[in-house]
């Protein structure tokens, strides 16, 4: 249930980050199974899912046991709490940007433009990188344009396009 039923922006995240199966195996083991009757740990499920009926908003912060993590796992999860975060801030205006756009009639690389240069512009390199570290411009550049088309493909997956 928790990896069907992850919400839709934080599925996207994890998967960028390639995190989902760790993510599911750890709210799992620290939030689900330690209970042992079925009822309680569908119950749990849900809280830790934000679909229960008193804990409708989902956290993925609360979904980590903070508390018994190394410092190195602590790290890991950070950076993964920030991508959902990001994802979770801006994914719907860029569903919203390509759905529109798409609908005017425009190309996948005409959304990828708008995507980079509104929403992922702080991720290109300086100019002057290029001057100084070609290959660590062409990466970084080629990190953005990944991430770009990555973002698009949610896009049109989550507008039934795919």
């Amino acid at each position: 249930m928790l990896r069907d039923r992850c919400p839709e922006t934080v599925n996207f995240a994890l998967k960028w980050c390639n995190a989902k199966t760790r993510w599911v195996e750890h709210a799992y083991r620290n939030f689900i199974k330690i209970y042992v009757a079925k009822d309680e740990r569908y119950h749990a499920t849900r809280i830790t899912l934000g679909i229960a009926k008193y804990y409708r908003n989902f956290d993925f912060d609360k979904s980590i046991n903070w508390d018994d993590l190394t410092d190195e796992e602590a790290n890991y999860w950070y950076k993964i709490s920030e991508t959902v975060k990001w994802f979770t801030k801006y994914f719907a205006y860029i569903k919203n940007t390509c759905e529109i756009l798409l609908s005017k009639g425009y190309d996948d690389v005409g959304c990828k433009v708008d995507i980079i240069s509104y929403y992922l512009s702080e991720r290109l390199p300086d100019a002057n990188l290029l001057i100084e570290d070609e290959n660590a411009y062409n990466k970084q550049m080629n990190e953005v344009d990944k991430f770009a088309d990555y973002l698009l493909k949610c896009a049109k997956q989550s507008l039934g396009r795919l």
